[in-house]
């Protein structure tokens, strides 16, 4: 028997070079999927930053995934980026629609009301209501005063300012109580009123033969406050927008009403 016979060489497992070439070709499948995201990302910088490409990417970019590309030109769009910001188109809200007793000033045909519901007697409260009616050009607006008191339960300011428009002297007591600095109390309407006519007896007389249909009225205004949920005075509504600092800030009213004039859609300022 011969010793030095060779021994022969192992088999080659085939197993190996099939999964060699299988991992091969996923990872080539996945560099191909990095490079085309990062591509589309790429077009869409390119595109949203400078309207247009270099011809030489025209191709590549029709190849790549467009939809995204598109995506992110809407999303930067003016108009998107204002809603963003907060500047959506107003919804109405809610109409104070205006009573006969109610205080009127201005033209009462125009298609622009400013209602505005405050107390008399709150001297902040007409302070403010002076300073924004300096930017209300009275020929193109319907203004509207709302009673809503100070003090939930004292209606006593708004009784006085009905005796003296049913009395015919509201034009001087106005004058007279706007000129007054600080809060007014029911001592001074009181004086205010026999200073202009009124006298007391008047006044007592008017209190025990009309308190119901004074009342009555002034429960018109106090319903419609409770229903816009009024909080705080003065609280105005431009047409049936309610104006306050988030949305519609009182100290652009003469902008709003521009806008409504030329049949423009208001927005909220922005957040």
């Amino acid at each position: 028997m011969d010793n030095n016979t060779e021994n022969p060489e192992p088999m080659k497992n085939p197993i190996i070079p099939v999964i060699a070439l299988f991992v091969l070709i996923v990872l080539g499948v996945a560099g191909y999927q990095v490079f085309k995201i990062f591509l589309v990302r790429d077009v869409g910088k390119t595109m949203n930053s400078t309207g247009k490409m270099a011809d030489g990417n025209k191709d590549k970019a029709g190849e790549a995934d467009t939809g995204n590309v598109f995506k992110d030109l809407a999303i930067n769009h003016p108009k998107n980026i204002a809603k963003r910001r907060g500047k959506q188109q107003l919804r109405q809200s809610y109409n104070a629609a205006p009573y006969p007793h109610n205080v009127q000033l201005g033209n009462k045909l125009s298609k622009i009301r400013l209602t505005i519901f405050t107390d008399i007697a709150c001297g902040r409260c007409r302070q403010e209501v002076a300073q924004t009616l300096k930017n209300v050009p009275l020929e193109d607006v319907h203004v509207v005063f709302k009673h809503a008191p100070t003090s939930e339960d004292d209606i006593r300011s708004g009784i006085f300012e009905q005796i003296a428009r049913r009395e015919g002297v509201l034009p001087d007591f106005q004058r007279i109580i706007n000129a007054a600095g600080g809060d007014i109390d029911n001592q001074m309407l009181l004086r205010t009123l026999s200073s202009l006519g009124v006298s007391y007896r008047e006044q007592q007389a008017m209190l025990k033969d009309e308190p119901g249909s004074i009342t009555r009225d002034l429960d018109k205004d106090l319903t419609q406050g409770d229903r816009a949920g009024i909080s705080k005075l003065p609280t105005f509504f431009l047409n049936r927008y309610r104006m306050g600092a988030k949305t519609l800030p009182v100290e652009n009213v003469r902008q709003y009403i521009d806008d409504i004039k030329a049949s423009r859609p208001v927005y909220a300022v922005g957040g």
